[in-house]
C-alpha cells in the first residue's frame, strides 16, 4: 500500500504533500524527445494497428525493456571482454611510452630539483 505523507499548515490550514507524486494506480505522464524519423515510424505502426499512440509507445518501451533483460548476461560478458581488451591495449601503450622515455625523472621531479637548486 502506498502511503502519502501530508502535513497541514497550522496557520492557513492548507495541506502540503511531501511526496513528488502520490498515486497507487494509473499512468504517469512524461515528455521525451525523439528523432522525427523515429516518431514517424511509431505513428505509422500505431495507425496500421489502429491503436492509440500512447498505447503503442507503452508496448514498444515494454518490449525494449524485456528484450534488454533477456540479452543482458550475454552483452555483459561481451562488454567486459571489450573493456579488458581496451585496458590491456592502454597498458601496453603505457609500457612502450615508459620504455622510450629518456633516463631521469618526470618533468615534475625535474622541476622540483631545479627549484631546490635555486634555493
Amino acid at each position: 500500500m502506498l502511503r502519502c505523507d501530508k502535513n497541514v499548515n497550522q496557520r492557513t490550514g492548507s495541506v502540503l504533500d511531501n511526496t513528488p507524486f502520490c498515486h497507487k494506480y494509473g499512468n504517469m505522464k512524461t515528455t521525451i524527445i525523439l528523432p522525427d524519423e523515429l516518431m514517424t515510424e511509431v505513428k505509422v505502426l500505431a495507425a496500421r494497428e489502429r491503436r492509440k499512440l500512447g498505447e503503442m509507445m507503452t508496448d514498444l518501451v515494454q518490449a525494449g525493456i524485456e528484450s534488454r533483460a533477456r540479452r543482458q548476461p550475454e552483452d555483459e560478458s561481451a562488454r567486459r571482454k571489450a573493456a579488458l581488451a581496451w585496458l590491456a591495449k592502454w597498458e601496453r601503450l603505457s609500457d612502450e611510452l615508459n620504455a622510450a622515455l629518456p633516463a631521469g625523472g618526470s618533468i615534475v621531479e625535474e622541476m622540483i630539483r631545479d627549484r631546490d637548486r635555486r634555493c
